[in-house]
């Protein structure tokens, strides 16, 4: 029957479903993914870069995404939101997998894009495993439910074809004027003589000669209903199980489910209406900002994101981040809102607590600085004896050094605080090149290093904030003279392209590791074995202040022959 042939294949594509992307440009790190998952049994795909990752969701249909947020190129979070944008992929659940704990900034935008929860290497085998069966089974109620719904429809479909093939058979059905009945009907009447198919759900078939028992119809609809049902048990036992809070709304703003967590925290009675607890649970000073934002995300049928807080059921309020989904049908139609809210009290805390220790201490210990450095000067300008003068070029050179870690601390809270402020304005592209190359001219000469630049498009105009543009050529070149040996050549290079315009800066250095790339944009990072002095701060910085102007930063590296670091501002007019 066509209907289990049908029920065949939707089981086929269930199977077939419960994949596991993995993406990671550093092979160790997918190995490690591979051995900890391998218990599971699940069906594993790698991806050794975004731009591979976006190409396998063309070519399958996965149940969760462990997806690495320091890639060069791609990094994890432009390829989560890459991912969002294709349509058979939208919805399917992301774990970033960092090396490091990431920045409030960071978490914040990974959860915007969909991210699910974080995992910081090296994680605990068994609590990745236990995530992972979680996703996994969501996934395959899912799927479930989606081949359960086939059966029915190719059912029904087989019962309409029956009732079609009934019409005529009835209108011939009719017994002669001398009462006779069709040849074979006997005393089973019409009904006997029709195909089982054409009965109605539910209705007993006769008995035949060959058969034992009676069949009945609705038989196999109900124990299909019944697996639906338990389906929905336990995709609501995962749901109660989860520690966020989660809740559905209709398109109309009511509410058809809210689990456990809610009422636990907030304490409300579950009789309350629900716009009524809410008003009552979120922070007075976050209402107007959740409100126009759930207006917005209802205008533009997309996800609803979210900082706000929640007041606690013993009137403490705590941050949590929100996200809220709609779920679509065929005609782009909202037909539900999915939504979940999670604790993130203890991170924004933290983060903030962290970052203004850091801003107060770098802004007090910067007038001791300067009178040091002033007062070093002074020594120098003496010139009384050799060992004052030795001892005062120490004081200046330590003094620079802090007043560049000051700067850079600076810099990174300001950051990853998302408060970085820039101002673009056109700028050509050669007179940027020039400005940058005039800056290391004199560390060049004395390492007597080749300056070589390429400009395709030398009229070519960027917007950008120049200062802090070539504070990202500062960053570059002075690690490309840093580590190019004597008589090597520093290249810097920019081509046009549609939107935009790419720079980069390559050297002949001893080239970096391929198991540090993944780790070059961190703070504090130093090669492992090449670190000279440098406060580790000045590429995540880089990163920080292109990502600001919607540019992207990446590194390309090879041993013994150099690096080069690449990164694009959007193009003017």
């Amino acid at each position: 029957m066509a209907w289990v042939k049908e029920t065949a294949t939707l089981e086929t594509w269930a199977r077939h479903q419960a994949a596991i992307l993995i993406v990671d440009d550093y092979e160790p790190n997918l190995l490690a993914l591979e051995v900890a998952l391998a218990p599971l049994g699940h069906r594993l795909v790698r991806a050794t870069s975004g731009a591979v990752a976006l190409k396998r969701l063309l070519e399958d249909d996965f149940a969760l995404i462990l997806l690495d947020v320091m890639m060069p190129g791609l990094d994890g979070l432009e390829t989560a939101s890459l991912i969002r944008k294709r349509e058979q992929a939208c919805d399917t659940p992301i774990i970033f997998v960092s090396a490091v704990s990431r920045t409030h900034t960071d978490l914040m935008q990974g959860y915007a894009l969909g991210a699910f929860d974080y995992l910081v290497k090296p994680y605990d085998p068994d609590i990745l495993r236990a995530k992972v069966k979680v996703f996994v089974e969501l996934h395959r109620t899912r799927a479930e439910v989606k081949r359960q719904a086939g059966v029915l429809q190719a059912r029904e479909r087989e019962r309409a074809r029956g009732r079609d093939e009934l019409r005529p058979i009835g209108r011939d059905a009719r017994p002669a004027r001398g009462g006779a009945e069709l040849p074979g009907a006997g005393d089973r009447g019409v009904t006997g003589s029709l195909p089982p198919r054409v009965l109605r759900e539910g209705e007993p078939q006769p008995r035949r000669a060959d058969a034992a028992e009676p069949v009945v119809a609705g038989e196999s609809i109900a124990a299909a209903l019944a697996r639906a049902e338990r389906s929905e048990r336990q995709f609501q036992l995962l749901v109660e199980a989860m520690p966020q809070i989660m809740w559905s709304l209709s398109p109309d703003g009511v509410t058809p489910y809210l689990n456990s967590r809610w009422y636990e925290y907030t304490g409300h009675d579950v009789a309350r209406p629900f716009v009524e607890q809410w008003m009552a649970a979120v922070h007075p000073d976050d209402r107007e900002r959740c409100c126009a934002a759930w207006l917005a995300a209802q205008a533009n049928n997309g996800p609803w994101d979210v900082e706000y807080r929640l007041r606690r059921h013993d009137g403490a309020f705590r941050w949590h981040i929100a996200r809220c989904v709609p779920q679509r049908d065929r005609d782009g139609k909202t037909v539900q809102w999915y939504g979940t809210a999670t604790d993130i009290h203890e991170q924004r805390t933290a983060v903030r607590s962290r970052d203004d220790l850091l801003a107060t201490v770098s802004h007090d210990l910067r007038d001791p600085l300067a009178t040091i450095m002033l007062a070093s000067s002074l020594l120098q300008g003496m010139r009384s004896h050799p060992t004052v003068e030795r001892a005062a070029s120490s004081i200046q050179r330590a003094a620079t050094r802090m007043e560049q870690l000051l700067r850079d601390l600076l810099d990174i809270t300001t950051i990853e605080s998302g408060h970085l402020s820039i101002e673009p304005a056109p700028c050509r592209v050669d007179e940027l090149i020039e400005a940058a190359v005039a800056m290391i001219a004199e560390r060049a000469t004395i390492k007597r290093l080749a300056i070589e630049t390429q400009i395709a498009a030398p009229a070519a105009m960027v917007q950008c904030d120049k200062s802090r543009v070539l504070q990202v050529f500062a960053n570059l070149l002075g690690n490309a003279c840093k580590f190019t040996a004597e008589g090597g050549r520093i290249s810097i290079t920019a081509r046009l392209e549609p939107g935009f315009v790419t720079f980069a800066v390559t050297d002949t250095g001893p080239g970096i590791q391929a198991d540090q790339l993944g780790y070059v944009f961190d703070r504090f990072w130093k090669t492992r074995d090449q670190a000279k002095g440098g406060t580790g701060l000045g590429l995540a910085i880089c990163q920080g202040i292109v990502k600001q102007h919607g540019g992207t930063i990446w590194v390309e590296s090879t041993l013994g022959i150099g690096s080069t670091f690449s990164f694009t501002l959007p193009a003017a007019g």
